[in-house]
């Protein structure tokens, strides 16, 4: 409930106070769901007022959920979608619903139960499904467990990676170590190649190369 009226208060550029809302439907009985709604309605703003429908409509009969979904979906899309020059993720969360709803579909082998959707769609990424020719942009740590036919890393310089914290002379063996895991789990991503770049400059400041390639260097001499 939370998360939908302070997502209903974006939308509609309102301010409902979900506290003052729970507190009023715990007083006088109704669901939250309920007394939002009526909350909503009485602001005399169209989009809150639309909103308001939708849940009154749900509130009135639960079974009729597929219907409202159908028909607030593409409302929620169209009106969502920002204005004044700024982009909208409004598409990017459609695309995501529309999948997260397929794969649920696929799991169960039917039209699943409102509580069921709710389930799945909780319980799985919000992210939006990537286009096949996208180039994805990741921290090594987000990395950890994926593979892609071709791996850019970027950034392999002296105090950058390795991070300058893990080069001080303070800094103990083991964050030096950790860094090296790093590097490992970065390069090790890849299927197909592997490209790893330095610049020569970071912030105005000559860096050197890596020394982390260095050692694979040695490695190879050697191995």
């Amino acid at each position: 409930f939370t998360t939908m009226a302070v997502s209903a208060n974006r939308i509609a550029s309102m301010d409902v106070d979900v506290a003052m809302v729970a507190a009023g439907a715990q007083s006088s009985s109704v669901s939250y769901l309920e007394y939002w709604a009526l909350a909503a309605k009485d602001l005399g703003n169209e989009v809150a007022g639309n909103l308001a429908g939708f849940a009154l409509r749900l509130v009135q009969s639960r079974t009729a959920w597929r219907q409202v979904v159908a028909e607030a979906i593409p409302w929620l899309l169209e009106t969502a979608a920002a204005s004044g020059g700024l982009v909208s993720d409004a598409e990017e969360d459609g695309a995501s619903w529309a999948a997260i709803a397929r794969e649920v579909r696929s799991e169960k082998g039917s039209r699943p139960e409102l509580e069921e959707l709710l389930q799945g769609v909780a319980l799985r990424s919000k992210e939006p499904p990537l286009d096949g020719e996208t180039v994805r942009l990741m921290t090594i740590h987000a990395a950890k467990g994926l593979e892609f036919d071709y791996v850019w890393l970027i950034g392999a310089a002296e105090e950058i990676l390795p991070s300058w914290q893990s080069l001080k002379t303070t800094a103990r063996v083991a964050e030096l170590e950790e860094e090296r895991r790093n590097f490992f789990v970065a390069i090790t991503r890849t299927k197909k190649r592997l490209t790893v770049t330095h610049a020569k400059r970071y912030g105005g400041w000559e860096r050197r190369v890596s020394r982390f390639i260095d050692e694979m260097n040695n490695g190879a001499e050697t191995g």
